[in-house]
């Protein structure tokens, strides 16, 4: 059920128990005594079961909206958790072509310490990609 046809159904409720009140006040005014079981009490009431009986669909209804919403967030949000995954996976590789190059490139330029440098700085990053694997 979409939205308009569970403000629909409130109203008809807020209606029913307006027309209830309605009754009740007239009577009042014209100082009706009715008794207990008369036709003029067993509309009344019916009225505000009616009334209860909308509202309890409206917020069931409601509320299984919310419920499938809740779902649909809750897939968009495993999506988007893959996703995220997929582009750390990305990022890492990116990163440890970056360090890969770097060694390649110490080890042309033959100098020592940059050689060492780059290799500690590919280790540590392959270490890390492998605890965050876990």
């Amino acid at each position: 059920m979409k939205k308009k046809e569970e403000d629909l159904l409130f109203d008809l409720a807020d209606a029913n128990i307006a027309f209830a009140d309605r009754l009740q006040e007239i009577a009042r005014q014209l100082h009706f005594k009715e008794p207990e079981n008369s036709q003029l009490d067993r509309n009344e009431k019916a009225l505000r079961a009616n009334a209860s009986l909308l509202q309890s669909a409206a917020v069931s209804e409601a509320l299984s909206s919310s419920k499938e919403a809740k779902e649909k967030i809750a897939a968009a949000t495993a999506r988007t958790e893959d996703a995220a995954e997929k582009i750390k996976q990305v990022k890492d590789a990116i990163k440890f072509t970056g360090l890969l190059l770097s060694l390649v490139s110490s080890v042309i330029v033959g100098k020592v310490p940059p050689v060492l440098s780059a290799a500690d700085e590919l280790l540590n990053a392959a270490l890390s990609a492998k605890a965050r694997a876990k």
